[in-house]
């Protein structure tokens, strides 16, 4: 019985493993994509390049905005987190092309900027990364632009994840909404990174209170028969990296600790009661 658990531990901290260094994609458009809808239509997609051949398709130059969001950090289950009557999920769910990716395999050479700069060279698009200083009024009615956008990382337990993800989710709605008017044909796409290692100075110690950490992990890809009242995202994963290990040092140190012990009592026996012979006292009174 021992065996057949600590298999099927190995088994699922094998594929907790594999989730490991993967980040999410949601694409979605307001008008209508083949490209976007041939990828939705396969089984799985977990290969980040394969996910971004709608950066290459002919067809991503006719959108009038182009909407980059990158989140460190982020995963799918945080998007799963957010509840159906949020606007961002309503805005996704009433688009007409959409392209859902939960797993995504990192490449070591993926970088952020290298997207924007191919995605600029290959349609013209002028890019605006500058959202504090943005002015709606001074673009220009007759020019594709490209808002390159980056959402704050996303660090922490899961109940500050889901803080976090409520503020981000107002923020990027906000901004999308401000948006909409201006550019009716547009292109969006959210997407996870790898979140930076941690670096603690003393000015992070002295604010960290009033910046507290936030959150973090992954899901399985919605379906397209999900109920309309569904979250977004809400198929997610229940086992993440650290329940699995928890579980390993649970049932392979601690287990078989008890096992050896229960069996170490069931072995010891009652002390048998030792006599002297007595025949041996018999000859020494007759002598």
């Amino acid at each position: 019985m021992a065996r057949i658990l600590l298999a099927a531990l190995l088994a699922f901290g094998g594929s907790a493993i594999a989730f490991k260094n993967t980040v999410p994609l949601v694409a979605w458009s307001t008008e209508p994509s083949c490209q976007l809808s041939d990828l939705q239509t396969e089984s799985a997609v977990t290969d980040w390049n394969k996910a971004l051949q709608i950066l290459s398709a002919s067809d991503i130059c006719s959108h009038e905005g182009i909407i980059l969001i990158q989140q460190r950090g982020l995963h799918a289950s945080d998007l799963s987190l957010l509840p159906s009557s949020s606007q961002l999920s309503r805005r996704v769910r009433s688009s007409t092309s959409l392209f859902q990716a939960p797993r995504l395999k990192l490449s070591a050479d993926l970088s952020f900027d290298a997207l924007v700069a191919n995605i600029t060279q290959k349609c013209g698009h002028v890019l605006v990364d500058e959202w504090d200083s943005l002015h709606l009024g001074s673009l220009r009615p007759d020019t594709k632009y490209l808002f390159k956008m980056e959402l704050p990382t996303i660090r922490g337990a899961s109940a500050d994840r889901r803080t976090k993800m409520q503020e981000c989710e107002s923020l990027l709605s906000d901004r999308l909404e401000s948006l909409a008017s201006l550019f009716p044909a547009r292109l969006v796409l959210l997407a996870g990174g790898p979140a930076p290692p941690l670096s603690f100075s003393r000015r992070d110690v002295e604010d960290v209170n009033t910046h507290p950490p936030a959150p973090f992990y992954d899901t399985m890809q919605i379906p397209s028969n999900q109920p309309q009242g569904a979250s977004f995202l809400s198929q997610y994963q229940i086992l993440t990296p650290g329940l699995v290990s928890a579980l390993l040092v649970a049932f392979v140190i601690f287990l078989p600790l008890v096992m050896v012990g229960v069996g170490a009592v069931a072995s010891i026996q009652s002390p048998m009661r030792m006599e002297g012979p007595k025949g041996v006292s018999q000859e020494k009174k007759h002598q």
